[in-house]
């Protein structure tokens, strides 16, 4: 019987070292920061670093000869046909109330799709995706040159300096920037 008790206390010992365990692995858990992330693509205007969402930008596209549409504001700066599919070229520079730039090599054309609209926003560079920490991003700005406050996630200190996160959705429904 000596064997069984050793066996009893042994499974017992062992037992409470399992319990022991599980309880500082949840409180480690519970320690632990969350780090919830979000995927941006990082994009430059001038000298201004601007983040969309990944899962409002569509594509990347080289800036082909833009069509002008005579009569419209300047933040139009033409349309283009994407396989088959004739969309507003958005001059983002424009939009945010920066000068307007001629395109070059580095120069891209975004395809976004939010508030029930596609479009395509014309922008300096596309630099990367990254992805990027809730808990790093700040309180947005007040506005960002035309732009409102309200259409930013917020900003974040990354290596290409402050990057302002903007929220396309938010943005093709602001009144303020709705062309009539």
């Amino acid at each position: 019987m000596s064997d069984s008790s050793q066996s009893v206390d042994e499974i017992r010992r062992t037992l409470d070292r399992m319990r022991q365990d599980y309880w500082r692995q949840i409180e480690e858990q519970d320690e632990a920061p969350q780090g919830e992330e979000r995927d941006f693509v990082l994009l430059r205007l001038a000298q201004e670093w601007i983040g969309i969402p990944c899962e409002q930008a569509r594509e990347v596209l080289r800036v082909p000869r833009l069509v002008p549409v005579p009569g419209v504001d300047d933040q139009i700066a033409g349309i283009v046909n994407v396989r088959g599919h004739i969309v507003a070229v958005t001059d983002l520079r424009a939009l945010c109330g920066l000068a307007r730039a001629e395109t070059d090599r580095n120069s891209r054309l975004m395809l976004v799709e939010a508030a029930g609209v596609t479009t395509v926003l014309l922008v300096d560079e596309v630099r990367d995706i990254r992805p990027i920490k809730v808990d790093d991003i700040e309180e947005s700005p007040r506005h960002f040159g035309r732009l409102p406050a309200e259409v930013f996630f917020g900003r974040v200190e990354l290596a290409e300096g402050l990057v302002s996160l903007i929220d396309i959705d938010r943005l093709l429904r602001c009144p303020e920037l709705i062309i009539e």
